[in-house]
């Protein structure tokens, strides 16, 4: 088990290595917004768009991005030929399609949104990014399949490079705003595809095994309804809370709600290596087991981080270069939405291993009743609790929808595959981390009594006996101590 778990910690490491560059640079783009943008209205434009490009991502990836994970094969390059051939024609089609039909349609689309109506120019420069980030899925995901997790990284931090030196340029110097944030996204983007040719060029073939295309279409399209749903989980809240407080309420919520971007960075980096690792080894002797033991780990780190974020976020967001901040000071007001932005994300992860079960079985049909019932708590709780509670609304609304598609995920799921998790450390290990953020709110300690706090958090752990001995020794190792 040890080996295994060490196997996916290297490529959890590298992916890592690469979110948390690829992260930070993009996390780089919020204090530029937040400090170049004329207004925290801009900013709520902004933010509204982009959530719509994450729906229609969705659309254009049709379940074929999903289903080529599953149809990989390591041993059979000829399967292997025939499933990324499908799945990126499929993509490139459906894309193509859907791109054209905003291009003719563009003016109408923006006379539907708040504050760009008249701009139709701006729906068809943006509608460029989606079908330039749909080209690349497949050849990313081949690359994650493959365990070439360093090549996947250069190529996605080459991409976000350029584009946060196209922002800064475009945004911060040249003033574009909302112009410039999209110019940076198109070329980006492209400059993404012309980084995958290659392995575009070694495995896309023009013809494709009818037969193997149906089996993937039968186990694609039924993730694709839960896609959409979990997309409605991520970004549903900005347009809706858009319609219901306007754009400057949307500002300020999109900039808080970035600053959760490290425990979103968590997770992200987990489901990348996790997939690949348990679609790989599900038929191992020890799989259940070893499938648990992950997942404990996993809460603990994300408990850790939880605090890490949660206890320090007034003093991070108040670091100032020259006179200009982090965050524009204008925005602090919303400081209060991040821990429970922070637990939603971990709540994410959760639903993400809670997954895995039916991602073996095939039984992914279950997947959109999952999500979609957690799609519509989170609609229906943010049009109740917006408008009396702005954006503690919408945070919450988002936190109490990631439980719910968790706790499904978990029941339908453990029918499918079940998995002896180890509950009594997870929720030992949450309930610790309650109790220490909770004495610090309450007691409103200053940034060196909650650093005593942080380092409570792990020493808890050891005496309590929720981390074990070999664990213990094994973080002994990490950290160099020898006693």
């Amino acid at each position: 088990m040890r080996a295994k778990i060490q196997l996916l910690a290297s490529d959890a490491a590298i992916y890592g290595v690469t979110t948390l560059l690829t992260r930070s640079m993009s996390f780089l783009l919020t204090p530029l917004y937040t400090n170049a943008l004329t207004n925290r209205s801009e900013f709520g434009v902004y933010a509204y768009l982009y959530s719509l490009l994450a729906f229609v991502n969705v659309i254009y990836a049709f379940g074929m991005d999903t289903a080529f994970l599953r149809f990989y094969s390591p041993k059979d390059a000829h399967k292997t030929e025939q499933a990324f051939s499908f799945s990126w024609w499929m993509i490139a089609l459906i894309g193509s399609v859907f791109t054209t039909v905003i291009l003719f349609s563009a003016d109408s689309i923006a006379s539907w949104i708040p504050d760009i109506k008249g701009h139709g120019d701006l729906i068809r420069a943006i509608a460029l990014i989606p079908l330039f980030d749909a080209l690349t899925t497949v050849p990313y995901n081949l690359l994650r399949m493959q365990r070439k997790a360093k090549m996947f990284g250069l190529l996605r931090i080459t991409n976000v490079a350029i584009n946060l030196i196209l922002n800064i340029v475009l945004v911060g110097y040249l003033h574009m705003g909302l112009k410039g944030i999209i110019i940076s996204g198109i070329i980006s983007s492209l400059f993404a595809v012309i980084g995958v040719l290659p392995i575009i060029f070694k495995w896309l073939r023009r013809t494709f095994d009818t037969v193997l295309a149906k089996e993937m279409m039968s186990f694609g399209l039924p993730t694709m309804p839960s896609a959409f749903s979990g997309m409605m989980l991520q970004v549903a809240d900005r347009p809706i809370m858009s319609s219901i407080a306007g754009s400057d309420i949307t500002g300020l919520y999109q900039a808080n709600y970035r600053l959760g971007i490290p425990m979103m960075m968590l997770v992200a980096v987990f489901e990348f290596a996790y997939k690949p690792f348990y679609l790989s080894h599900h038929e191992d002797d020890d799989a259940p087991r070893l499938f648990a033991r992950i997942f404990t780990y996993f809460v603990i780190i994300a408990c850790f981080l939880f605090l890490l974020i949660a206890l320090f976020i007034k003093d991070i967001v108040s670091l100032s270069i020259g006179e200009v901040s982090l965050i524009h000071p204008s925005y602090w007001e919303g400081l209060g939405i991040i821990p429970i932005i922070l637990a939603g994300y971990i709540l994410n992860g959760v639903a993400t291993n809670m997954a895995l079960g039916l991602h073996i079985t095939k039984r992914t049909g279950w997947l959109p009743i999952a999500t979609g019932l957690a799609a519509v708590t989170n609609i229906v709780l943010l049009f109740v609790l917006v408008p009396h509670f702005g954006i503690y609304g919408g945070a919450w609304a988002t936190f109490f929808a990631y439980a719910i598609s968790a706790g499904i995920l978990w029941r339908i799921s453990m029918n499918a595959f079940p998995i002896p998790y180890e509950w009594t450390r997870c929720l030992g290990t949450v309930i610790v981390t309650v109790l220490l953020y909770a004495a610090s709110v309450l007691m409103e300690f200053n940034g060196f009594m909650n650093g005593i706090l942080l380092i409570a958090f792990p020493t808890i752990l050891f005496t309590t006996g929720i981390l074990n001995f070999q664990e213990k020794q094994f973080i002994k190792r990490v950290f160099g101590n020898k006693s």
